[in-house]
């Protein structure tokens, strides 16, 4: 995997007083993912195919050139397809995560599953705008509503009133 770049100073969080400074870096580590310069020069060099065409669970060997797996959100239908760029990948992404992830952060227990995780956005990010969406733009708030339908349309799949929780 292609580390991201953790260290981003953000000067917002403090000026807004929020509680969470986004130092991401504190939380994860890009042991033992692909660094600088590495990084760069795959980034600038690689092959991308869309991940959703790729094997799933599986080393990507498509030629001799570096292939970069490309997970892109679909913000405009992500309500229709329902993230289908990531079903079937939950242990590999699971493991990517608690591999990056600092230990001192990684054995806490919180909740006991089963549960559904909402991961709400809303202060940095523009009001949703459909055409402005379909224009190319990115970085929307979707409505409240949106993840009050989709919530209750997971229960009703699951066919329990399954307990959810808000991670924002």
């Amino acid at each position: 995997m292609i580390a991201p770049i953790w260290l981003r100073p953000r000067v917002g969080p403090y000026l807004r007083r929020e509680r969470d400074k986004r130092e991401y870096f504190k939380l994860f580590s890009n042991t033992p993912h692909i660094g600088e310069p590495r990084r760069s020069w795959l980034l600038l060099t690689g092959r991308r195919l869309a991940a959703e065409t790729l094997p799933r669970d599986q080393r990507i060997k498509t030629s001799n050139k570096p292939t970069i797996a490309v997970f892109r959100n679909a913000v405009a239908n992500n309500f229709e397809t329902f993230f289908e760029e990531v079903k079937g990948r939950g242990p590999m992404l699971h493991e990517a995560l608690r591999t990056i992830t600092r230990p001192r952060y990684r054995e806490r227990k919180y909740i006991a599953a089963p549960f559904i995780a909402l991961h709400v956005r809303l202060g940095d990010f523009q009001n949703f705008d459909p055409k402005a969406i379909s224009a190319g733009r990115h970085n929307h708030s979707l409505p409240i509503t949106w993840y009050c339908e989709a919530l209750q349309a997971l229960r009703n799949a699951l066919g329990c009133n399954a307990r959810a929780l808000v991670f924002s």
